[in-house]
């Protein structure tokens, strides 16, 4: 019989984690493939799955076909330096909103100091037209209305 190998030395073998080594091997086309061709022994007084040398090759096979994603060193610093970017952005982000909502807490406050300004200068328009009003009046007075501060 050629040599076997356990679940956990063939994922150690191809670079790969046991969880997918088991994933690939409970689906349809590979379960098939594989049966009679999987073993347990105990090992350590557990209940150990073996492959045989057809089991592994269905695996390679099928890991062939189906590539895995595997994550590189260098992507796992990137994914890092991507997190702590996209964490300052959101920090930004919550500043810019922050600010946001201030100025236009400010710009209502203006609008309202100018809606008074406006009616302020409502009212001296009117007294000022009352004022003219008056000084065409007095102008109007001949010298004896004047004389006597009619």
């Amino acid at each position: 019989m050629a040599e076997m190998l356990t679940v956990k030395e063939f994922a150690v073998l191809r670079g790969r984690s046991v969880q997918s080594v088991y994933k690939q091997m409970k689906r349809k086309y590979n379960k098939e493939a594989l049966e009679g061709h999987t073993f347990y022994k105990k090992v350590n007084n557990k209940p150990t799955l073996f492959l045989d040398e057809e089991a592994v090759r269905v695996l390679d096979e099928a890991s062939r076909q189906a590539p895995s994603i595997v994550l590189k060193e260098e992507n796992k610093d990137e994914i890092k330096r991507l997190e702590a970017e996209n964490k300052a952005l959101l920090l930004k982000v919550t500043e810019l909103q922050e600010a946001l909502i201030k100025s236009g807490a400010e710009v209502r406050q203006l609008a309202a100091e100018k809606a008074a300004m406006l009616e302020d200068k409502n009212g001296m328009t009117e007294k000022i037209a009352g004022v003219e009003a008056e000084l065409e009046r007095l102008k109007a007075r001949n010298w004896w209305q004047r004389l006597l501060n009619v």
